[in-house]
């Protein structure tokens, strides 16, 4: 994310100028389609195509909130 933002500030040195709000709705708004993605309230049913370990434990943790 941070180098999307880093990114997205230096743009202005080549005449494309992001301001800060629009950058921070950006942020906002972003997500990653099937990335702890909610697909179904009932019966509850998540994506998610984490690989790895700190995926896992990210999942787990937003299960418990449902």
């Amino acid at each position: 994310m941070i180098t999307a933002v880093t990114a997205a500030k230096n743009l202005c040195s080549f005449g494309f100028c992001v301001g800060e709000q629009s950058i921070k709705d950006g942020i906002y708004d972003f997500t990653i389609p099937g990335r702890m993605e909610v697909a179904s309230q009932s019966p509850l049913t998540i994506l998610d195509g984490g690989h790895n370990e700190g995926c896992l434990r990210a999942l787990c943790s937003m299960a418990e909130t449902y």
